[in-house]
């Protein structure tokens, strides 16, 4: 197994053992190891890798590995292979499930797969993934969405076995370009992070009524605190519309002790991937404030979509969506207008 600096191109090197790597410091070494054992796995859980060979390119260095290699340190990795060398710098158990991953039979017409290539946003993720690997014809997308197409229509298969369907004789794989983004990822992860501890840190919110039995704590604007053990009553309706197959799931919060009654009514919409019992704590704050609130959980983009597409169950949701919840909104409005809501009569006479 070749390794070359493309620094010199016309010179090749051959490697048997650790020394023979460029002059470069332990750390780089070590990410090396961890850029490649990352790099395959990916590769495997995109489903393709080169249809021959592919080459990593890490800062200088360029690393070629030939498929046939690949499938004899899959099936043997204790075995004394040019290959081992370099996965000698993976730790153990990360380099016994590499092995494993690559052996095992994969039900391509099962799963994600499917799923991403029927939608348009999976699609465009997968040609996404392409701009870090270039193939004999340009950028990796295409060449990536053509093997799961392939990979498809032959079914079952090992990740080894479903590299020969990249139609390319060579993929190259740019390693900086992904552990650049890799590391901004990482980053935007640790941001999260840090935005939800300072989310929970905050000081819940107070529910505010008029005099309840057994609170005397007043808040700012002078009124008194609701214990969260008085839940607001909330009534679950289901609404058929023509443009969906399947009914559509509201919440209805209506007050039955706050200080004003107020005249118009709110209706509260879920984003995307959430759910009614996530904005809850909205709608009581609007009722205990006098305001009958309308809470929609929208099906195929809600909280339970968006789990079954994570799990691999189905796809993400379409563009066609937004369109979906834009007519779920004006047709509840008329109904709630018209008082169609059944068990929803505390809205009528209400705007």
């Amino acid at each position: 197994m070749p390794a070359r600096s493309s620094a010199n191109p016309g010179q090749r090197t051959a490697c048997r053992s650790p020394l023979t790597l460029p002059t470069s410091p332990p750390r780089s070494r070590a990410l090396l190891g961890t850029c490649l054992a990352t790099l395959l796995c990916s590769a495997v859980w995109s489903r393709s890798l080169a249809a021959e060979h592919f080459v990593l390119r890490f800062n200088d260095l360029e690393l070629s590995v030939t498929l046939e290699e690949l499938r004899q340190w899959s099936e043997n990795p204790a075995s004394e292979q040019d290959l081992d060398i370099w996965f000698q710098l993976v730790a153990p158990g990360d380099r016994d499930s590499l092995a494993r991953v690559l052996r095992r039979g994969i039900d391509l017409r099962q799963g994600i797969v499917p799923a991403w290539l029927d939608s348009w946003i999976g699609r465009q993720l997968v040609t996404q993934l392409g701009s870090f690997i270039t193939t004999d014809a340009g950028p990796g997308g295409p060449a990536l969405l053509a093997a799961l197409r392939k990979g498809v229509e032959q079914g079952k298969a090992s990740p080894v076995e479903l590299a020969g369907l990249v139609p390319s004789l060579e993929l190259r794989i740019d390693a900086n370009a992904l552990l650049k983004q890799a590391k901004l990822f990482r980053a935007s992860l640790e941001q999260q992070k840090v935005l939800l501890r300072r989310v929970r840190e905050l000081p819940l919110p107070a529910r505010y009524v008029g005099e309840v039995p057994g609170e005397t704590a007043p808040s700012a604007n002078g009124v008194t605190a609701l214990s969260l053990a008085t839940p607001l009553p909330q009534r679950d309706l289901q609404l058929s519309l023509p443009h969906r197959q399947e009914p559509l799931d509201i919440s209805l919060i209506v007050p039955d002790r706050a200080p004003t009654m107020r005249r118009h009514w709110v209706l509260i919409t879920t984003g995307l991937g959430s759910s009614r019992s996530q904005l809850r704590w909205l709608a009581d704050a609007l009722a205990l404030q006098g305001w009958p609130a309308m809470v929609l959980q929208h099906p195929g983009s809600d909280e339970a979509a968006i789990t079954a597409a994570l799990r691999g169950e189905s796809g993400p949701p379409e563009a066609d969506n937004l369109q979906l919840r834009l007519t779920d909104l004006s047709r509840v409005i008329a109904r709630a207008r018209a008082g169609q809501l059944l068990g929803a009569a505390e809205l009528q006479g209400r705007d």
